[in-house]
């Protein structure tokens, strides 16, 4: 199976280094396809790189910004990250408020490419967590 994903991202950007050793490319059946496709859409949107896992990149990089083991200790217990559903991100130059404010400014269009939930950032300041996990609203994001 192929490593790279979309025009813009990379497996090993969405799943832990354990993972990706032990699954190698065949790592993408534990992702939702619709987190790989709203995190390509969300990059062209801003037209910048958006950094979830660095681990392949940097020594002491980001390990659980996208799909997490159901034993990790990182986040909630029943986080949307353990189902392939889930991103913590930044964008490289975006102040995560920008990037908030245009998910509020703009919720039907952010809905129809897949995101269903954001977290506040009165609680995430310096990343945003965004999730795909299935709900039964009508073009409303939720906000947690």
């Amino acid at each position: 199976m192929k490593e790279k994903l979309t025009e813009n991202f990379y497996l090993h950007e969405f799943v832990t280094k354990d993972l990706h050793k032990k699954w190698k490319g065949r790592a993408v059946i534990f992702l939702d396809d619709r987190i790989i496709y709203l995190a390509q859409w969300i990059r062209e949107r801003f037209g910048k790189p958006m950094i979830i896992n660095t681990w392949k990149t940097e020594k002491d990089g980001w390990n659980y910004r996208g799909w997490r083991p159901a034993n990790c200790t990182v986040g909630a217990p029943n986080s949307q990250h353990k189902a392939g559903r889930g991103l913590d991100l930044h964008i490289e130059g975006v102040h995560v408020e920008e990037i908030y404010d245009d998910i509020w400014e703009n919720e039907g269009t952010y809905y129809s490419y897949g995101l269903r939930c954001v977290e506040d950032i009165d609680k995430t300041p310096t990343w945003l967590h965004i999730d795909c996990r299935t709900t039964f609203t009508d073009y409303k994001v939720l906000r947690v």
